[in-house]
């Protein structure tokens, strides 16, 4: 199976490719057709086999222009938000979206440009460092 047959969009496959992607792993050819039908996926399998571009390209696919928050990914650390952050930007480098990493412990400048507006608009999940989630609603 090839990317082209996972029926990516056009701007994923470039950049895909452009990583140096040839051929799906064997938890991408599982988990990107259940992702882009919507289903819920958990997969397991070793360091640097794609479970994060899988759920980056099924994200990315999906996306819907101006609709706002559509995604929301909690990981343990701040190292493991930077690298997804950083695996979002790269597989979708010709799609038209917005990443950001936020975490705790650093100043609301370096979340970048327009995080202000976008939590001040939005819900938000975020982890605390005692290591359990809380959701809300920002105050104005």
């Amino acid at each position: 199976m090839s990317f082209e047959e996972l029926r990516i969009h056009p701007h994923l496959l470039r950049s895909v490719k452009e990583l140096g992607f040839e051929v799906p792993t064997p938890v991408q050819k599982a988990a990107i057709p259940l992702l882009l039908q919507g289903s819920d996926v958990i997969a397991q399998a070793q360091t640097g086999t794609g479970k994060t571009a899988a759920f980056a390209i099924a994200i990315l696919q999906t996306l819907q222009p101006g609709s706002g928050v559509q995604a929301i990914i909690l990981v343990p650390t701040r190292e493991l938000a930077l690298q997804v952050v950083q695996e979002f930007r790269d597989v979708g480098k010709y799609c038209r979206h917005r990443t950001l990493a936020v975490y705790g412990g650093a100043s609301m400048n370096i979340h970048g440009p327009g995080f202000g507006p976008l939590a001040a608009r939005h819900a938000f999940a975020c982890q605390r460092e005692d290591g359990r989630s809380r959701r809300g609603r920002p105050h104005a």
